[in-house]
Order: structure tokens, then sequence, then C-alpha cells
């Protein structure tokens, strides 16, 4: 072998290397987690939609699941993205980007901690059942001819977010552990979302967010920014 093929062989095969070295860092893990929220008293109010309903302080005990992927810069600092989307017809899901930093908490490391700090953005939409039409209406450029439209209060915002995690390692793919998180909003906004129902194409369905359509107190319909939960996670 020549130094020229030689040279070309060591290349290809460094960049083997690194490709198979990046993918070994690579790890994902899917879960469910428990969300209790707490929803801020509101009132939806639209003439235009034959509307006028208040909504109670309350709480909304959610199920999720969520897929997570992590990078390994070492054994215990790494970056995350992850999305956890409610099981109860999608009223809440958030999407997070950030780093961690793990270890342990006894000598088998079986018991764990990590902590993480993470941009994040989320919706929440609660789902306050459906109203008629006595005719078709044009409500905010928006065609609605189905004589039938459901409606929910939504809040969209972002910001940053800090997690506490303590977790159980029963095998090494399962998991059991429990958070707290923290959301600082950075801005945002909350609405009263309606979709048209009874349309046979999905594309003949109108919907639109109204701003104008809710009225609250703090301009937030989730109460609590701090949030716990418990979390189930199988290693892929």
């Amino acid at each position: 072998m020549d130094m020229g093929s030689f040279m070309s062989h060591s290349k290809a095969q460094l960049k083997k290397e690194k490709f198979f070295q990046f993918i070994s860092r690579l790890k994902s893990s899917i879960g469910f987690v428990f969300l209790p929220l707490k929803i801020e008293g509101h009132q939806l109010l639209s003439p235009g939609l034959e509307l006028d309903q208040s909504i109670d302080v309350n709480t909304r005990n959610l199920i999720g699941s969520e897929s997570r992927f992590d990078y390994l810069i070492s054994n215990t600092f790494g970056i995350q993205f992850s999305t956890l989307t409610s099981l109860s017809k999608k009223q809440y899901n958030h999407s997070i980007l950030g780093i961690w930093k793990r270890g342990e908490l006894n000598q088998t490391g079986q018991l764990n901690y990590q902590l993480s700090a993470s941009l994040y953005s989320r919706k929440l939409r609660l789902n306050h059942g459906q109203n008629v039409l006595s005719e078709t209406i044009i409500y905010k450029g928006k065609e609605f001819d189905s004589g039938r439209f459901q409606y929910f209060s939504e809040q969209r915002d972002y910001g940053l977010s800090t997690t506490l995690n303590f977790d159980y390692r029963f095998k090494r793919a399962i998991t059991l552990g429990i958070f707290a998180r923290y959301f600082y909003t950075f801005g945002g906004n909350a609405g009263l979302y309606i979709r048209e129902k009874g349309e046979f194409w999905f594309w003949n369905r109108s919907s639109i967010f109204d701003q104008g359509g809710l009225t609250i107190k703090r301009d937030k319909i989730i109460k609590n920014n701090f949030q716990f939960g418990i979390t189930f996670s199988l290693d892929l």
C-alpha cells in the first residue's frame, strides 16, 4: 500500500470511528408522566358565537407520554431534547431543550439525581364541550357553516425551566422516578380556541385562536408554574 492510499484509508477509518463514537453517546427513552395542573378561573365570551361561560378554579390531573433523547458529553453531563404530550386528547404538550448534570446517590449507582436547565415551549388546551349555531356565521374572517363547533381555553407560552429528578433504576432499562420542575415564563398568550365540527372533509373545518375571547386575571390559564410528577421510563 502506497503512502497516499494509507493516508486515505486512515482518514476513512478515523471518520468511521468518530461516527460510531457519536452514535454510542446518543441515548433515547420513552416514559409516562403524572402531571397535576391547577387551572385559573376565567371567562369565555364570544357574542358572535353565542358563547358565554365561566370556568371555575380547578385541578386537572393529566397523564402524559414522554419521548426523550440525550447526548452524553460525559458520564455526568449531557444535552437533552424531550417532548411530552398528555394522553387525554392532547390537552397538554411541551418541548424542552437543555443541559443536565447527573450524579449517583448510592454506591451501586441505582439511585441517581439529575439537575437540568432548559428552554421550553408549551401549550395547554382545555375542552369545554360543543355549541350549536342557528345559522352560518363569519367570525374573525373564518366561515362556520356546519352548525356545530368545539371550544377550548388555550395557553401558549415559552421560557426557561429548571428540573430536579430523583430516579431509581430497577433493571438496566427500567427506571422509576419523581421530579419537581419550575417554569420561568418569558412570554406567551391565552385565548379562546374554536374548532368547527360536523364537516366531512377536514380541510373544510374552520378553526381560530382568539385572544379577545377569554378574560382572565393573570393572563395565564395554568395557575401553578411549579410542577411535580412521577415518571416511569424505558431506555431504548
